[in-house]
């Protein structure tokens, strides 16, 4: 029989790093995405307190040591020193942002606090009051985590395997360890056996829109028989979501009305944080010639953000894309003998052919200090469909006279 305890997984928090990739944020939305990294690590931090865990795992990059920062450094010692008088200890495996030779010596880290980053496996039995409750074998980060390296004998019991790198999931049986506590991913992944789990948390808190829904920790219970039950628990205090809208006409009271109740909707799912939203909306039909105007659709946009971008509904709209790459025109309009009708005549050849190039950064004279890969990357890496339903949009709105002056 095993002694039953509880501990905490947390990873790849990137303390320090804000939140990005949000589109013209108030002053109470820029304020939380600087915050939020900070607000996960103290909502995970009470978490632990709450559940009464034995320990917590930091699996590594759990802030950047290379360039440390005054705040992000002084907030984790504080959270260190808030744990230890809750009487929890913390097992800190190294990633490559945060070795262990790079914590500042001026500055000692509180008696609760085991920061690994040896090359080799080391071995800890972890006790409470009772004795000993299991066995950790960590070491510092490994770009492959390889299973035979962990392979040591160790006392019965649960065993914990806890380190940065990548590990292939398919070989799950054969790795000598409970559980895995992985660190390396930003988005969370597990893969699990009748008896074994690895687990890469991912990170507390999202930072792009490329990371869609809720974040957080991962809170293991072991019971008497040795089996373990684990639980995610959201930390995040903004959550970025993709939402599409299907609408069988597109007049803008329509759409107004109908994202409206859309966001009504999402402030009351998740009234913890800042929700915010990517909207893409498609006609039914799409044969329809009918559009929002680039001015029509910002404007949406700004009546939205002033609606429910505030601090009491924290719902915020980041764009709004009309997904209907279908969408054709009247013959009277392809027939024209004018340059709107040698424009959309153009068209089915770039649709048609997508061996064609697109090659937008040469359309662009970008002065040196644009030219840097944070700019020119999403240049080179766009949706084709998308880009070219944009472009007959934008066409048909300027040479048929319907855009704003």
């Amino acid at each position: 029989m095993s002694k039953p305890f509880r501990f905490l997984h947390l990873s790849d928090l990137y303390l320090g790093e804000p939140v990005t990739g949000i589109q013209a944020p108030t002053g109470d939305l820029r304020e939380a995405m600087l915050a939020a990294p900070f607000v996960a690590m103290e909502k995970a931090f009470s978490i632990a307190i709450r559940e009464r865990v034995e320990f917590i795992l930091l699996t590594g990059n759990i802030l950047d040591l290379h360039q440390p920062s005054p705040k992000s450094i002084s907030f984790l010692h504080r959270q260190f020193e808030r744990l230890l008088s809750s009487g929890i200890e913390v097992y800190w495996c190294s990633g490559p942002l945060d070795p262990a030779h790079l914590w500042p010596t001026a500055l000692d880290l509180p008696e609760n606090v085991a920061l690994f980053g040896s090359s080799t496996v080391e071995v800890t039995e972890i006790q409470n009051e009772h004795g000993a409750i299991c066995t950790l074998l960590t070491c510092g980060p490994q770009p492959v985590i390889e299973p035979d390296e962990f392979a040591i004998e160790v006392r019965e019991g649960f065993v914990i395997g806890a380190v940065h790198g990548q590990i292939d999931l398919e070989i799950l049986e054969e790795i000598p360890c409970d559980y895995w506590a992985l660190g390396g991913r930003r988005h969370r992944r597990v893969a699990a056996t009748d008896s074994k789990f690895a687990i890469y948390p991912g990170s507390p808190q999202s930072r792009t829109i490329d990371h869609l829904g809720p974040c957080g920790i991962n809170l293991v219970s072991v019971d008497d028989r040795g089996g373990a039950h684990c639980r995610e628990i959201a930390c995040d205090t903004i959550r970025f979501a993709e939402q599409q809208l299907t609408l069988k006409n597109i007049r803008p009271d329509s759409i107004r009305e109908t994202l409206y109740e859309a966001h009504m909707e999402a402030a009351d799912i998740w009234d913890e944080g800042w929700c915010v939203i990517n909207w893409t909306i498609v006609l039914e039909d799409a044969s329809s010639s009918k559009f929002l105007s680039e001015a029509e659709v910002l404007s949406l946009v700004e009546e939205l953000r002033s609606e429910f971008g505030t601090p009491s509904t924290k719902t915020w709209c980041n764009q709004i894309q009309l997904g209907n790459p279908a969408f054709t025109f009247p013959q009277t309009m392809l027939e024209e003998d004018s340059i709107l009708g040698d424009f959309l005549r153009s068209l089915p050849d770039w649709e048609a052919n997508p061996d064609r190039v697109i090659d937008l950064l040469s359309k662009l004279d970008l002065p040196p200090e644009w030219s840097s890969q944070a700019v020119t990357e999403p240049l080179k890496k766009f949706d084709r469909k998308d880009l070219l339903c944009r472009v007959k949009k934008m066409g048909l709105e300027l040479l048929s006279g319907t855009a704003d002056a």
